[in-house]
Parts: structure tokens; C-alpha cells; sequence
């Protein structure tokens, strides 16, 4: 959540209500005394009798919320402010006055609570300010995400819910409604929200980011490489999306394309060792992918195969030999890595390098060996 501007609540001026005090009942003339002494708690009782008695007095109404609101009980509150509307709109204003003022309080301070971390606090301040105007949607799109930063993902889209209810077309609130539906691990939820985020806003980078993760989990590795290409033309640089793609292009078995995607994630960093073992991992899974059809015509023993057999193996070759720059780019990055110069040792074997294999390995040994001890 962004650091929030205080909500400054503007003066208003209100128009003392009931100056003249001649036709209304006792109970409301016997409090308005009490208000004017600030004592609240004798008003409510001469108020409530007043409600009762006079249920169809939109003033008493109207004072007996306004009481209710500064003892903190805003439920009663709003239930009178609505019988006050509903038996005559003339306190309109004064109601509308006395419920931004006290949501503004209480959104206020859920927003400092917010960004002090005190997420707790900010919570139970965000819930009064539903309780007090439950039609202002950004109460329910900052509760949300304060829930989330609680991991309360149940309670933050219940928010969400409420949120969209109130505003159901905004990107926003979609978008991370559906980033926390992919936090649960909900990723059909979250695919379907932020295919509505693309509805709205096609070229939105971080929903169809998220989508292309969402897609990857549910195993619609097409989809989720089609989201990746729909981000990556808008965002072609962004080292975490190429990074996502590329590996979604390897599970699929796209080797070469995997690599060179890998590839062009050196050029600015070139020591960026995940994905200098990526590049080297895919050469690799086409280098076996040669080797392991080359293997599988040698026993069938059919002489009418050589000639496929040998073009293989050199295919095969050409692919270990790509990888080895970047095997050995990763044992200087990390030279404690064991699975990477056993990989080293493969790929100069396959390329008549006995010498420098059998090096590979024994280092390969050593630190499995260290690793037991």
C-alpha cells in the first residue's frame, strides 16, 4: 500500500437545528438542555423515549444518532440517522456532516497505523470506519490489504468482495484481489480475476505477470506463455519476466528458445549466475535429447541408421559445446556446487575432453564428500 494523504475534513458550517424549541415533545426539548451541557448520556435517555413515543420525528431521530455517535456506538448510529431520513430528508446535511467526521478519524488513523507497521491496529481501525459509512469503497480497499499484509487472505477477500460490490470495474482492486487469491494458492481464482483486470486494462504489466504465474501453477504452460509475451511487449527488459518466460519455454521443451532468452538476460548482467546455469541447463537438455535418440537407433542395430546416428552425435556435440562456457561460468560463480561440475564433467566427456572430465568429476566427489562429513 502507497503512503496515504491525510483525508483533511472540511468546516462545515451547521445551522444550530431547533432554535426555536415550541412544538416537540418534551423528551427532545429536555435533551437538547442535556447536549448543551455535553451530557450525552442523560440526552440518550430522554431521546430514546422520544423515539419511541414519536417514532415518525425525524429530529429526535436525528439527535438520538448524533448522541449514540459520540459514545462511540455508530451501529445505533446509523440505524437512527436512517429512521431520521426515512420520516423527513431535512437533516440530511447534519447527518452527512457527523458521519464523515468520525469516518475520517477512523480512516485516518487506520492509515497511520498502516504505515507504522502496526497492521493490528489499522485493521480495527479500518473495520470501525465500515462500520460508520459502509458505502465508501476505499474503507474496504485499504481493510483488504491490510488483511493480506496480516496473511488474514480470507478476511482480505471478503474486503475485496465488499469493495467490488461498491466499485466493480476497478483495475486496482481486481488486480490485487487477485494477487492474493495466487498467495493462497487459489491460482483458477486468481486467473479468472485477472483476466478481468485485462478487460479492462489490456496493457496492465503486473496482472499479466501474475496471470502467466497463475497459468504456470494450474500446468497451462501455453497460456502462461502467452501472458508472458503479452508482458514482455510492453515490458521487453524486465529481467523477472524474460526470466519467467524462458524457464515456462524449457518445461515445455522449447530448449533453444529457452536459451536464447536466458542469453539476452547476460547482457546486462553477466554474472547473474540462475541464469547463467539456465543457459547452460538448456544447451544441456538438448545436448541429451540428440544423445538419447542417437542411443535408442544404435540398439536397434540397424546398419541403415549410421548415417542418422552420426548426425545426431554431432548435433549432440555442438549443443555440450554451447553449454560448456557456461558450465564453467558457474563454477567460478560458485565453485562449491556439485551437481554443476558433475554436469561440466558430462559435457566434456561427450566432447572427447577425457582429461578435463575426470577432473570435473573428482571435483564433483570431493564436495559430495565434504558435504557428508
Amino acid at each position: 500500500m502507497n503512503k496515504y494523504t491525510h483525508i483533511a475534513l472540511s468546516l462545515l458550517v451547521v445551522l444550530s437545528v431547533g432554535l426555536m424549541w415550541g412544538c416537540q415533545p418534551k423528551e427532545v426539548t429536555s435533551a437538547k438542555v442535556y447536549i448543551q451541557q455535553n451530557d450525552w448520556d442523560s440526552a440518550i435517555k430522554q431521546l430514546e423515549i422520544a423515539v419511541q413515543n414519536y417514532p415518525e420525528n425525524a429530529e429526535a431521530h436525528y439527535l438520538l444518532g448524533r448522541a449514540y455517535g459520540m459514545k462511540g456506538r455508530f451501529e445505533d448510529m446509523n440505524r437512527e440517522f436512517e429512521a431520521s431520513l426515512k420520516a423527513d430528508p431535512k437533516f440530511a446535511t447534519q447527518i452527512e456532516f457527523e458521519r464523515n467526521k468520525y469516518w475520517i478519524e477512523s480512516y485516518n488513523k487506520g492509515v497511520q497505523m498502516f504505515n507504522a507497521e502496526k497492521i493490528d491496529e489499522a485493521i480495527e481501525a479500518f473495520k470501525k470506519a465500515a462500520v460508520i459509512d459502509p458505502n465508501r469503497v476505499e474503507t474496504y480497499r485499504n481493510l483488504a490489504i491490510a488483511y493480506a499484509r496480516a496473511k488474514q487472505f480470507e478476511e482480505a477477500i471478503g474486503a475485496f468482495q465488499k469493495a467490488i460490490e461498491l466499485d466493480p470495474n476497478s483495475p486496482e482492486t481486481l488486480l490485487n484481489m487477485g494477487m492474493v487469491y495466487y498467495q493462497m494458492g487459489k491460482y483458477k481464482e486468481s486467473a479468472e480475476t485477472l483476466e478481468k483486470v485485462l478487460e479492462l486494462q489490456p496493457d496492465n504489466v503486473d496482472a499479466i505477470t501474475t496471470l502467466g504465474l497463475a497459468y504456470h501453477m494450474l500446468g497451462e504452460t501455453d497460456k502462461a506463455i502467452s501472458a508472458y509475451e503479452r508482458a514482455l511487449q510492453q515490458a521487453p527488459s524486465n529481467p523477472d519476466l524474460l526470466f519467467n518466460y524462458a524457464a515456462l519455454l524449457l518445461k515445455k521443451g522449447e530448449f533453444e528458445r529457452a536459451a536464447e532468452t536466458f542469453k539476452s538476460l547476460l547482457k546486462d548482467n553477466p554474472d547473474d549466475y540462475d541464469a547463467v546455469v539456465a543457459v547452460a541447463d538448456a544447451f544441456l537438455q538438448v545436448a541429451e535429447k540428440f544423445t538419447k535418440e542417437a542411443n535408442k537407433l544404435e540398439t536397434e542395430d540397424d546398419t541403415a541408421n549410421r548415417e542418422e546416428i552420426e548426425k545426431l552425435r554431432k548435433t549432440a556435440k555442438e549443443f555440450y559445446a554451447k553449454a560448456v562456457p557456461y558450465l564453467e561460468k558457474a563454477t567460478q560463480l560458485k565453485p562449491d556446487n556439485r551437481n554443476i561440475w558433475f554436469n561440466l564433467g558430462v559435457a566434456y566427456i561427450h566432447l572427447g575432453e577425457r582429461e578435463k572430465g575426470e577432473a570435473a568429476f573428482k571435483k564433483a566427489d570431493e564436495l559430495e564428500k565434504a558435504e557428508k562429513q
